[in-house]
């Protein structure tokens, strides 16, 4: 997968990689996440979200337009001094590494608690970690075109699906507007960045896109308004189908949704075909974050075996997920520990990196691209 990263990709294939990457880990517990703050304004939390993680989208760019054949290790270097910039390589090593370990935690949480609930915790782990071990062997652009065919089989399954509950929404649930408290409002919508938590990788993918600067701001604009699309409406559906006081009880809200839906007056128990066919999305999260951890390790180090590097990531990741039981409890605080390293590295380091670029007047895009 690393020795691989000259290869470039189209415009469709950054699309779909980032939409399921982003969004494949956390899809089925936004709604309960949210409306753990914000009640039944959860679904202006998620427009709020929306709308900040465009502007996140237009600190990426604007980013990457000032130094376009760069990707996020090498602007750290640029940007600050040598010394500097490898310390922020290493966080971020180290961050997406930890992405990784968490995807492959909340996989096996997943599988645990709705389809293998008898099965020995490490031979989910097992066969979640080989199965990304076998796909990492392949080419990013390979990945992506994974990436393209599990989000519409998968996800569009999945939307589809969920759309026959629509009928049995009672919309009174999402009322009073305005009722919540603003700042558990914006709780709820800070709580939700945890479903975002990929997007810096757009930072090491954009170079790898040989397209003008008009379709790469595309590619992201539709990228997030996709991935934050996506959330509102399971999020809508559930509060709306649930309640706020029956969603705060169901941590795994979307699943429980289509275990109780029936389809066409036919088909019963969507969930466990949905779970049972959900590894692959969530193995294009973490087969990504392998790849740029280890993009990260090769620019970063004399270190240039490809297949070493991720194997040893492998391993890292292996050994951190013997430490995490798989309680549901601790995924929780798992999750709020993550959260804010997520806005650090997804927000705080680009726009401190931005506002460097632009103090320096560093501006690259009109040596190497055309179009604005």
């Amino acid at each position: 997968m690393i020795a691989s990263n000259k290869k470039l990709l189209s415009a469709h294939q950054l699309y779909f990689l980032t939409v399921q990457s982003v969004s494949s880990v956390m899809i089925f517990a936004i709604p309960y996440l949210v409306n753990e703050h914000s009640k039944h304004n959860a679904w202006i939390s998620a427009i709020i979200t929306l709308i900040f993680f465009q502007l996140i989208g237009w600190v990426i760019f604007s980013l990457h337009k000032r130094l376009p054949d760069k990707n996020l290790f090498q602007m750290t270097e640029i940007l600050t001094s040598k010394w500097i910039g490898k310390i922020m390589n290493w966080l971020y090593i180290i961050y997406f590494i930890g992405l990784a370990t968490y995807t492959a935690l909340y996989f096996t949480y997943l599988s645990k608690e709705w389809t293998l609930p008898v099965t020995p915790l490490f031979v989910v782990y097992l066969i979640f970690i080989l199965m990304g071990l076998y796909i990492a062997k392949g080419t990013i652009t390979t990945l992506a075109r994974f990436s393209g065919i599990t989000f519409l089989a998968l996800t569009g399954f999945l939307l589809f699906s969920i759309s026959f509950a629509i009928p049995k929404m009672h919309l009174l649930f999402l009322l009073p507007v305005g009722d919540v408290p603003v700042t558990k409002i914006l709780n709820g919508s800070y709580h939700m960045g945890i479903g975002y938590a990929g997007l810096s990788s757009l930072l090491v993918l954009l170079p790898l896109l040989h397209d003008k600067l008009k379709t790469k701001k595309r590619v992201i604009t539709f990228s997030i308004l996709t991935i934050s699309l996506i959330y509102l409406v399971l999020l809508v559906i559930c509060l709306a189908h649930f309640g706020t006081y029956s969603l705060g009880l169901v941590p795994i809200p979307v699943l429980y949704l289509l275990k109780i839906l029936t389809i066409l007056s036919i088909f019963e128990r969507m969930d466990l075909i949905i779970m049972c066919a959900w590894i692959a999305p969530m193995l294009v999260s973490y087969v990504l974050y392998i790849f740029i951890a280890g993009i990260g390790i090769s620019e970063n180090t004399r270190f240039k075996n490809k297949k070493i590097i991720v194997l040893v990531i492998t391993l890292i990741i292996s050994l951190l997920c013997a430490l995490f039981p798989e309680a549901q409890d601790n995924m929780i605080r798992l999750n709020n520990y993550l959260l804010p390293f997520t806005y650090v590295f997804m927000i705080g380091f680009p726009i401190l990196l931005l506002a460097i670029a632009m103090i320096r007047n560093i501006n690259q895009s009109h040596q190497n691209q055309a179009g604005d």
